[in-house]
């Protein structure tokens, strides 16, 4: 799990950085509503749900993140976001270099995981900061048609003894800037994630859309603070290796509008990265 600071914000509204979801047709999205939730019937929908051996979605397809007032943890898996959601104690204790989280009341979980090609398991979830439970929590399923016939979510839907309402037509906005866009872009690098063979996986580094509010309200209709307020972001390297420079270049970046699968206003940012030429 990343953590990352952010500017003191509203904290309804999360940056997340989850690579899938890419294709630009309109999917459906269907919701339901549990409201005040324990930790235990949290914890039973989530066993379920990794009990469902046809839906299982491996971490690599999974992304979640949890928001703060001014700070984030970002990580991969269902398990590990189950973990994390009650573990609000440890991780405002060990953040690096003494950094003091500053706690609203509760916080802001968000959980996008694949249930097949282009079929998607969201949890939305607002953890209360200083005791177990949930503020409010619902479940989503973003699907690429029409009706809810998929036997596999059918019979997900039954184990967890839940019903969801109608489909509701989604296509995200989405921005695209191209190499060539940003090639005289260079940010520094917080921090390299690696294999078990030192090949990059993940790159940390300052965001470079960074207080660029100007820039941003003209690629997107609305939210433009919500990716500009976050100092570092997650980026994945472009033909790297294993070399671990201390600033590296941008080769692309896609900015999405995930608030129509959210609670709030959710901008997905994605980064490729690669050594300065």
């Amino acid at each position: 799990m990343i953590f990352s600071p952010s500017k003191d914000v509203d904290i309804a509204n999360l940056v997340t950085f989850y690579e899938g979801l890419h294709n630009d047709y309109e999917f459906y999205k269907y919701r339901t509503r549990l409201g005040r939730t324990d930790k235990e019937r949290f914890d039973e929908i989530v066993s379920t749900i990794l009990q469902m051996g046809e839906l299982t979605f491996t971490d690599e397809f999974s992304h979640f993140v949890i928001h703060q007032k001014n700070a984030s943890w970002v990580g991969q898996g269902l398990r590990e976001f189950q973990k994390q959601l009650f573990n609000q104690s440890e991780r405002y204790e060990n953040t690096p270099d003494g950094f003091v989280v500053d706690c609203y009341k509760n916080e802001t979980a968000f959980f996008i995981g694949m249930l097949s090609t282009e079929d998607y398991l969201v949890l939305l979830a607002d953890p209360w900061a200083r005791k177990n439970g949930l503020r409010e929590f619902e479940i989503r399923l973003v699907l690429d048609g029409l009706p809810l016939n998929d036997n596999r979510i059918l019979s997900l839907l039954d184990a967890i003894e839940l019903q969801f309402g109608t489909g509701e037509r989604w296509s995200p906005e989405r921005r695209r800037l191209s190499k060539h866009a940003v090639s005289n872009i260079s940010v520094d690098v917080s921090k390299y994630i690696a294999d078990d063979h030192g090949w990059v996986e993940k790159v940390i580094c300052k965001n470079p859309l960074h207080d660029e509010d100007e820039f941003v309200a003209r690629l997107m209709s609305t939210g433009s603070n919500i990716v500009t307020g976050q100092k570092y972001i997650i980026a994945s390297p472009h033909q790297m290796g294993d070399s671990q420079p201390n600033r590296v270049s941008i080769n692309n970046i896609v900015l999405t509008d995930f608030s129509g699968i959210a609670r709030f206003g959710a901008r997905n940012l994605t980064v490729s990265v690669q050594e300065i030429n």
